[in-house]
C-alpha cells in the first residue's frame, strides 16, 4: 500500500484542480509515431564513439589483488555473515541534519567513532554476505572520511587533506 501511495504522489493521475496532466490534444507522441530522424546511432556511430573513448587516454582497469581482494571474492561467492552498524547509525542520527554533518558532535563522540572503526578493522571480510560487505565498505569509507576531517580541523576542504 505504501508503494502505491508514494507512486501516486509522484505521478498523480490528476493535478490539484482535478484536471488530467495532459489534455487529449497535448498527449506526448509515442516513439513509433514520431517522424524518423537520422542520427549517429547504429554501427557507424557506435564505432566512432568507441574510437573517441579509447583515445581519451584513461588507463585500463586492473583487478584488485592481495589478501583483501581474496577476502572480498570469497564473501561475494559464499559469505553469509552480518555486521552490526548500530553504533554508526547512532552517530549519524545525532551528527547529521538535513544532509549536513555536525563535526562538533562527532568530535564530542570521537571515542565512539574510534571504537566503531576498530570493530570494522577486526571483521573477517570473507565471512560477510555480499550486501553486508557492501554496507560495511560504504560505512567504513564514510566513517574514515569523518575521522580524517576531525584529524585535520584547520583545512578548509577535504580536498586539502
Amino acid at each position: 500500500m505504501t508503494e502505491t501511495l508514494r507512486w501516486a504522489a509522484v505521478f498523480p493521475s490528476r493535478d490539484a484542480w482535478g484536471h488530467e496532466p495532459y489534455p487529449s490534444h497535448e498527449v506526448p507522441m509515442r516513439r513509433r509515431d514520431r517522424p524518423r530522424r537520422w542520427t549517429a546511432a547504429g554501427p557507424p556511430g557506435i564505432a566512432l564513439l568507441a574510437l573517441c573513448l579509447s583515445a581519451c587516454g584513461a588507463p585500463a582497469s586492473q583487478p584488485a589483488t592481495g589478501p583483501v581482494a581474496s577476502d572480498v571474492e570469497a564473501a561475494l561467492r559464499s559469505g553469509s555473515g552480518t555486521f552490526d552498524h548500530a553504533a554508526w547509525g547512532e552517530l549519524l542520527e545525532g551528527g547529521t541534519r538535513d544532509g549536513l554533518v555536525g563535526y562538533r558532535f562527532f568530535q564530542s563522540r570521537r571515542p565512539d567513532l574510534d571504537l566503531y572503526l576498530e570493530r570494522v578493522g577486526q571483521v573477517q571480510l570473507a565471512t560477510l554476505a555480499p550486501d553486508e560487505l557492501e554496507a560495511l565498505l560504504i560505512n567504513a569509507y564514510n566513517a574514515l572520511t569523518v575521522r580524517s576531517i576531525l584529524d585535520h580541523p584547520a583545512v578548509g576542504s577535504i580536498r586539502e587533506i
